[in-house]
């Protein structure tokens, strides 16, 4: 047969053979997966153009998206498809929104759930490359160990996420997966799908962009129908024009009529200068207005005229060329009806205002100069010698005179009244003893009248009451002045009753009645109104302002009550008013009867002082802005021997210093007009070397900056305020080269004496009040800026001097911060901030002091902004203060009347 070495051959032969048949069969499965996987990226491919195709020409976009998902899903052999977009919620950041799914039912695959899982706690390994744009895919062997617990919950043999992003912001992903079988994802056929998740995406996009464009266009056409906007847009190149269906309503056109006509249109819009509509805009456009406005009016076909507002804009081509101008159409008819409306009550409130104003003005200047004065006068008076008599007409006098300034305080702050900003005081009001001040005060006139003036008062009436006195005194003392003044012969009666209710409660009924001309009664509701009387011809024959019964009206309302008037024709006029009020204590009524015994018993004391005559020849020029300031300084002066100019503002104090020569200026550094830096500049640049003063810096700021400031610019020294007598005096002597003198020794060597009254400084001992502790002020310090070695009588009358004059300047002063830090006016915010501090230690009130301090320096360090919170804190201080004050003011007072 075959040799051994031919058997070997072919047996090598066949081995050769079986490898090379190995070889072409794996070579044929290769091929055949090959050919496999290009059919089925084929289908992949079709069906993908097939779901795209369907997505272009759809208009549900939830429909679309549903069917786009079964094409690919049925063409590519997959279990499932979804879409998952991370929306808000959870702790670790967004969550799944699980919002499109498809499932071939023929695998009976159960729906995946991925809603509301959070995407960094089950996916933590994917998240990053995801929102890198990169895809990820494999099979559930090859997951990592998170994601493989949630996709075997989830059924998942093989996956492939697409990430999906809008711009730049990544929105969450396309998932394809199977559960049946394993699948190698064939590059092409993830790009494939990343195509298909971003025509689904866009496809999306522009059906929410849709959506969105639609609702817009919705609400357009609603607020252009309410706001009666029209629209409009005029082709220059095709001379075609749009008007919208609001604009079209408005000229009393429909809908779909044809006003594309540019001649329609300017049959309809006329400028109100007379000129044609097209006109109007190719002028605009020949200036090369891009943006422009008109007034014109719009004829309805109907035959009347609209009011009418355009704003309009022309469109440029790339040459310049004007190709189309668009805009806006508003009807105005009743916005200019409402303006000529309200342009005639403005000019109707400013007359008024006007008036208001030069009254005020006028009353300011007129009245206060010389009640002050009087006042001023008074204060003298009392140090020289009086009998019992004469002390108690000149009690009544001042007692009368500070009722009628604070009147007509009252007068001038009208407009806080109006504000409803009038604040009350609760106090014991002596009912006599007010009604007896009142009718004293009308005692000359009366007399000289011939009248008859009686008070009658029920047998129940209380000795007192708590009220606010001064309110209550204000009206009185008005309805008598008017009683006064109306009344020719006969008589005027003051009437006050009592009905008791519970607890200590009554009403008190006060009512003013004379036998004067009357008021006609279609005249009785007029009389209450601001700046009125019952008869225009009244203030011509009789004076006044016709603002006192409005004023009493508003104060009473405040109160909770209201005038009521009675009258007729010829024979006279009563007002009354009640007040629901509770009776005064017995132990405050003690007091009062013990102040009136020692009003009667007092005697003045004859009292002497020194002579002063060289600081009496010293020219002192004080430049203070600030009442309570004006006030306290020239009392010290005063009390030093020395008189001072006053003037209130730094071009005051230069115009003085250029008509007379002086030997001392105290400078207010914070004054209106002119400050006192500046002030001092021109007076040490204008005037010659022989007429230059010495000049003291007065300020409440006392830092090393200010006093190196003030030394800067040629001031001599420097004094801060609150000023106190040892300082002043200390200062003057340094500055005027005068020997020291005792400001209290007598010197009859002088002809010219000024005669004071001699205080002791024993007083009687007097009940204390049962708190005489203070939380918001220091009495000693204001006491002591008259120095510790003054007299305590002279103490207390400059304590209830600077504590009137500080309750009267303190609220406007307030006013003014509430009012420039809405206004943004910081340097009136700092000057008011700066008076009040001043002010405010001056009467101790140290912490208050501060707290103006602080704003001030605030400003001064170029802040600004909203500070209502700490000015709401400094008026609540404020109002806790005032009452602290009042009460310590009533206990000087108290002490004073004392005094033997």
């Amino acid at each position: 047969m075959f040799s051994k070495s031919a058997r070997l051959s072919i047996h090598e032969e066949l081995q050769r053979a079986k490898q090379e048949l190995s070889r072409t069969q794996r070579r044929a499965q290769l091929l055949e997966n090959r050919l496999r996987n290009n059919q089925r990226v084929f289908v992949d491919f079709e069906s993908l153009a097939k779901a795209v195709g369907h997505l272009i020409v759809s208009r549900n976009s939830d429909e679309a998206v549903r069917e786009a998902l079964a094409l690919i899903g049925n063409g590519s052999g997959l279990d499932r498809i979804y879409l998952l977009r991370q929306v808000a919620g959870g702790t670790q950041g967004g969550v799944i929104d699980q919002s499109h799914t498809w499932i071939n039912q023929e695998t009976k695959a159960q729906a995946p759930d991925f809603q509301s899982l959070p995407f960094e706690v089950f996916f933590p390994h994917w998240m990053p490359n995801l929102k890198a744009g990169k895809p990820v895919y494999g099979t559930l062997d090859n997951a990592p160990d998170i994601e493989q617990l949630t996709l075997t919950k989830q059924g998942v043999v093989s996956y492939l996420w697409i990430p999906i992003f809008i711009g730049e912001s990544w929105w969450g992903v396309m998932g394809f997966d199977l559960v049946s079988q394993k699948r190698v994802w064939h590059p092409k056929e993830i790009s494939g799908f990343a195509l298909l998740a971003s025509s689904i995406m866009e496809f999306i996009r522009r059906q929410k962009l849709e959506h969105e464009l639609r609702i817009f266009q919705e609400r357009h056409e609603m607020a252009a129908e309410a706001g009666q906007v029209g629209v409009w847009d005029w082709d220059i190149e095709d001379q075609r024009v749009y008007l919208d269906a609001t604009l079209k309503s408005m000229a009393g056109f429909k809908r779909h009529e044809d006003l594309e006509d540019p001649s329609t249109w300017e049959s309809i819009f006329s400028l109100d200068s007379g000129g044609k509509w097209l006109d109007g805009l190719r002028a605009r456009i020949a200036r090369g207005q891009q943006v422009f406005e008109l007034d014109h009016s719009i004829k309805h076909q109907s035959g009347h005229k609209l009011e009418a507002y355009s704003r309009g804009k022309v469109v440029y081509s790339e040459e310049g060329k004007a190709v189309r101008v668009l805009g806006t159409t508003t009807d105005i008819t009743q916005l200019k009806a409402i303006q000529n409306d309200l342009r005639s009550a403005r000019d109707l409130a400013e007359e008024g205002s006007k008036s208001k104003s030069e009254f005020l003005a006028k009353m300011s200047h007129e009245i206060r100069t010389p009640l002050n004065a009087v006042l001023g006068f008074t204060t003298l008076l009392k140090h020289t010698k009086l009998d019992s008599e004469q002390g108690d007409y000149l009690n009544n006098l001042e007692t009368s005179t500070r009722l009628l300034l604070s009147m007509v305080n009252n007068i001038l702050d009208f407009s806080k009244i109006e504000a409803g900003k009038l604040e009350l005081e609760q106090k014991p009001f002596d009912i006599q003893a007010s009604i007896d001040t009142i009718m004293q005060v009308f005692g000359d006139p009366v007399i000289k009248k011939g009248i008859k003036m009686k008070f009658h008062r029920s047998k129940n009436l209380p000795v007192a009451v708590i009220t606010d006195p001064l309110r209550i005194q204000q009206v009185i003392l008005n309805l008598v002045g008017n009683a006064v003044k109306f009344t020719e012969s006969g008589s005027i009666e003051i009437s006050a009753g009592w009905v008791e209710e519970d607890h200590g409660k009554g009403r008190l009924r006060l009512s003013v009645k004379d036998t004067g001309i009357g008021i006609e009664p279609n005249r009785l509701k007029a009389i209450f109104e601001p700046f009125t009387q019952a008869d225009s011809s009244m203030t011509r024959r009789f004076g006044g302002s016709g603002l006192g019964l409005s004023i009493c009206q508003s104060i009473l309302q405040v109160m909770g009550s209201h005038l009521v008037v009675s009258s007729e024709t010829g024979k006279g006029t009563e007002f009354s008013f009640e007040l629901l009020v509770e009776e005064a204590p017995e132990e405050v009524v003690h007091e009062l009867e013990k102040v009136r015994e020692s009003l009667h018993s007092s005697k003045s004391a004859p009292l002497s002082s020194g002579k002063m005559e060289q600081r009496a020849k010293a020219k002192i020029l004080l430049a203070e802005d600030n009442a309570l300031n004006q006030q306290v300084i020239s009392k010290l002066l005063n009390r030093l021997g020395y008189n001072a100019v006053l003037v209130e503002d730094g071009k005051e104090a230069v115009d003085a210093l250029k008509r007379w020569e002086f030997d001392l200026v105290f400078m207010d550094l914070m004054m209106p007009v002119l400050d006192g830096i500046t002030a001092t500049k021109i007076i040490r640049e204008t005037l010659p070397p022989a007429r230059q003063p010495v000049i003291v810096a007065l300020t409440a700021n006392s830092s090393e900056e200010d006093i190196n400031n003030c030394m800067a610019i040629g001031m001599n020294d420097f004094i801060s305020k609150p000023v106190e007598l040892e300082v002043l005096e200390k200062t003057l002597i340094e500055h005027l080269d005068m020997a020291k003198e005792d400001a209290m020794e007598p010197d009859d060597s002088n002809d010219n004496t000024i005669e004071f009254s001699k205080i002791s400084s024993e007083k009687e001992p007097v009940e204390e009040e049962e708190d005489a502790s203070f939380k918001y002020f220091d009495p000693d310090y204001m006491r002591n800026l008259m120095g510790s070695n003054s007299e305590p009588k002279v103490q207390d009358e400059f304590s209830i001097d600077a504590i009137e004059i500080f309750l009267e300047t303190t609220e406007e002063l307030i006013d003014s911060l509430f009012r420039c830090s809405k206004t943004g006016e910081w340097k009136e915010f700092e000057r008011a901030a700066h008076s009040l501090k001043g002010t405010a230690k001056t009467v101790g009130a140290l912490d208050l002091g501060n707290q103006a301090l602080q704003l001030e320096l605030w400003v001064k360090e170029g802040h600004s902004g909203n500070r209502d919170g700490d000015i709401e804190k400094i008026a609540e201080d404020y109002k806790q203060l005032s009452r602290e004050l009042s009460r310590y003011s009533d206990m000087l007072k108290k002490s004073l009347r004392h005094i033997s």
